[in-house]
């Protein structure tokens, strides 16, 4: 059971959907906040870079073919943001090519328009699923390290043990 107090939004994640076809927007918008996802739109990369920055999102909605700053500019961009963020692109054709250059360039996944929604949401849990474990990974690493340095100079201060190795 959640604490009161936590809204399923703020449990589920951030997403951000860059799509300069608003019936898209409208789409995912509706599909997304149903699944308790906290959305926020954007008509356009450059709109979306934006709102990257001012906000942190735990995955990105990406069109691929947009006017202006295309879905992979978008893509690069985001990923200087903020490394671990779950990039899926939307492809309107099943484009091959359009598809394996997004992965090449970070995406997580792709999605072909027309979607269905469960791919979207199981696309959207998987790249969820990453972040927590990436987050995890690293927290863990930090610990080891902060450890392992106190743990080092507790060996080599100590006179006692100084005088064992000499």
């Amino acid at each position: 059971m959640a604490h009161p107090t936590m809204s399923p939004s703020a449990r589920r994640g951030a997403i951000l959907v860059v799509d300069d076809e608003e019936i898209m927007r409208e789409i995912l918008e509706a599909l997304l906040t149903r699944e308790g996802y906290e959305v926020r739109l954007a008509s356009s990369g450059q709109e979306g870079l934006e709102l990257a920055r001012a906000v942190p999102f735990d995955a990105a909605i990406v069109d691929i073919m947009m006017p202006g700053l295309d879905g992979i500019a978008t893509l690069d961009e985001l990923k200087r943001l903020d490394e671990d963020l779950a990039v899926v692109i939307i492809t309107a054709f099943a484009s091959v090519e359009s598809a394996i250059s997004a992965m090449k360039s970070g995406a997580f996944d792709y999605i072909t328009k027309p979607f269905k929604n469960d791919e979207v949401l199981a696309v959207l849990r998987n790249a969820m699923e990453r972040r927590r474990l990436l987050h995890e990974n690293r927290t863990l690493r930090q610990n080891i390290q902060e450890r392992y340095h106190k743990f080092g100079n507790i060996i080599g201060r100590s006179p006692a043990m100084r005088h064992r190795s000499e």
